[in-house]
């Protein structure tokens, strides 16, 4: 699924968190953001998935960078996790309710085009 948000503000950010809540909720596999205000994207994405409110099952939130790789939120990093494939290949061997954020990710794709599509294309089918 993809859900693009350029600018996140005051009713923005309230329409972006209802409708994560939906998605997740509706357990889509992959959302994409877009933004320029990655840090409050990051903290609506924490504080939903810690609402046990709003989402009956509350989900733990790790973050992917190129420069740490995956991060979990006691700010240990996961061993093997440098590159988005080892990175993905541990999201989906968890069983776990998590969310993974990868950011900057669509310098990994090789054309630059941040496509959705490639990273469907590493996930394992079947």
């Amino acid at each position: 699924m993809l859900a693009r948000k350029q600018d996140l503000k005051g009713a923005q950010m309230t329409d972006f968190s209802e409708e994560l809540e939906h998605m997740l909720k509706a357990r889509f596999p992959l959302i994409y953001v877009e933004t320029h205000e990655e840090a409050r994207v990051v903290a609506a994405i924490q504080a939903l998935c810690k609402d046990a409110k709003r989402l009956r099952t509350p989900r733990v939130v790790s973050i992917w960078t190129s420069t740490d790789g995956l991060v979990n939120e006691d700010g240990s990093v996961v061993s093997n996790s440098k590159t988005p494939i080892d990175a993905l290949n541990l999201a989906i061997s968890t069983s776990e309710p998590t969310v993974y954020i990868f950011k900057d990710l669509h310098g990994w794709f090789g054309d630059g085009s941040g496509s959705p599509a490639r990273i469907l294309a590493l996930v394992p089918k079947g």
